[in-house]
């Protein structure tokens, strides 16, 4: 049997559907998690707004990552004609 272009390993090919709730549950986590630190973090030292964030800077730069993952689901692999 020839291998066609496409086959999938095991004949298994992942396919997702993105949920509303899930997305916003993936953010708002994060964001309320930061802003929890960044209170505690200012209550302690009002003039260092540098490092309370810090972290959101990279929450940012990880929600990017994540973002950049779902353009490999459905039909990611094909081109238009």
């Amino acid at each position: 049997m020839e291998e066609q272009p496409g086959d999938i390993a095991y004949g298994i090919e992942a396919a997702y559907v993105v949920s509303a709730l899930m997305m916003f549950s993936y953010h708002a986590i994060p964001v309320l998690g930061w802003g929890g630190f960044s209170y505690w973090w200012l209550r302690r030292h009002p003039e260092d707004l540098q490092n309370a964030f810090v972290p959101l800077v990279m929450l940012l730069a990880l929600f990017a990552a994540f973002w950049a993952y779902p353009g490999h689901g459905q039909g990611a692999h094909t081109f238009p004609k």
